[in-house]
């Protein structure tokens, strides 16, 4: 098998970002399911019109994400996950179309569990980014972050906290903030919306944007999303996001779109 074909192979078998909540990201997007009382597996795809990370739109044209989620649930103690998370350009928009488009591929583990009201989660992802031509493999410059979150479980809207720290490449703190709503219409259909502003340190705004702004509010999100399921085990769902840059020095010197609006579908599978 070539170095080309293991990669591919990694990124569908293996995380916001994350990354990151709720619309991007580094969370754990895909869907989970207790398999036994302890072993958790999960697997998502999710079809977008573009791939954008803290209101940095990485690429404007279609993408799609690859997720793989396996874990371990100790019950009252809380669960601990590991999640390979891989983007695919559809396009030639980065001029990287080896490898049916694969540029990252995102690492994460990661330990939640819920005290009383709250849930709470903390953990560490890695991010790489593959430059793949023809055998050779190489690499951009990855980088690492620590995580902490938590959100406030009630019936009237769910209010919630995710805190980075890039230790490599921005040496600098990432905050994102916000409101979630999410109703059940019937046993298989739910709907929601969510709102989110994202904040970072100097040197994490300085890295990422190349931008002389100060720490402060960098980005702010605001989300409609809809899940049917199919199965008890499947479902697919879409989502459509405007997410824009909030700062003034952000939206005139950063390389990024100052906003956008994308959206797109995702298929969720517990396995």
């Amino acid at each position: 098998m070539t170095t080309c074909a293991l990669i591919a192979t990694a990124g569908l078998a293996a995380e916001e970002k994350a990354a990151e909540p709720t619309s991007s990201t580094p969370t754990l997007n895909a869907l989970t399911k207790e398999v036994s009382s302890f072993l958790i597996l999960g697997a998502a795809v999710d079809v977008y019109s573009a791939y954008v990370w803290r209101g940095m739109t990485i690429t404007d044209e279609p993408v799609w994400q690859p997720d793989l989620t396996f874990g371990f649930n100790f019950g009252d103690y809380g669960a601990l996950t590991a999640d390979v998370w891989g983007n695919f350009d559809m396009t030639s928009a980065n001029e990287k179309r080896h490898c049916a488009g694969l540029n990252e591929i995102d690492y994460t583990l990661a330990y939640s569990v819920d005290v009383n009201d709250f849930s709470l989660s903390a953990g560490h992802i890695w991010y790489t980014f593959p430059q793949v031509s023809g055998d050779d493999m190489e690499y951009g410059s990855s980088t690492r972050e620590f995580f902490a979150g938590a959100s406030y479980n009630n019936d009237i809207v769910k209010p919630f906290i995710k805190a980075y720290y890039d230790y490599v490449l921005a040496e600098g703190a990432y905050v994102s903030f916000g409101l979630n709503k999410e109703v059940a219409v019937t046993d298989a259909l739910a709907v929601g919306a969510e709102a989110s502003l994202g904040m970072g340190s100097e040197h994490w705004i300085t890295s990422y944007h190349g931008a002389n702004a100060d720490s402060g509010l960098s980005d702010a999100a605001f989300t409609l999303y809809t899940s049917y399921s199919i199965t008890e085990n499947v479902s697919v769902g879409g989502r459509i996001v405007y997410s824009t840059l909030v700062d003034g020095n952000l939206r005139e010197e950063s390389g990024y779109r100052s906003e956008i609006l994308w959206g797109g579908i995702n298929l969720k599978v517990a396995l």
